[in-house]
C-alpha cells in the first residue's frame, strides 16, 4: 500500500498547497482533540497533549489514502 510520487512531474504550487491542506486537517484534528479530551476535567494539560498527539499518525494515513482512491 502506498503512492509513488514523481516530483519533477508536479507544479511547484501544487507541493505547497498540498503541505496546506494536511497541516490544517492535522492542526484542526489535535486541536479538537485536545478540547474533546478536557471537556471531563479529569486529564492533566500534558495527558491531553499526548492523546491529541496520538490522533495525528491516523490523519496522515487516511490523507494519503484518500489520495491514492482519488487519484
Amino acid at each position: 500500500m502506498g503512492a509513488s510520487i514523481k516530483f519533477s512531474d508536479m507544479d511547484g504550487s501544487l507541493l505547497g498547497k498540498s503541505l496546506l491542506v494536511i497541516l490544517a486537517g492535522v492542526g484542526t484534528r489535535w486541536g479538537v482533540a485536545y478540547l474533546v479530551c478536557g471537556l471531563e476535567g479529569k486529564f492533566t494539560r500534558g495527558e491531553r497533549i499526548l492523546m491529541a498527539s496520538a490522533w495525528i499518525p491516523k490523519a496522515t494515513v487516511q490523507a494519503a489514502l484518500s489520495y491514492t482512491v482519488i487519484a
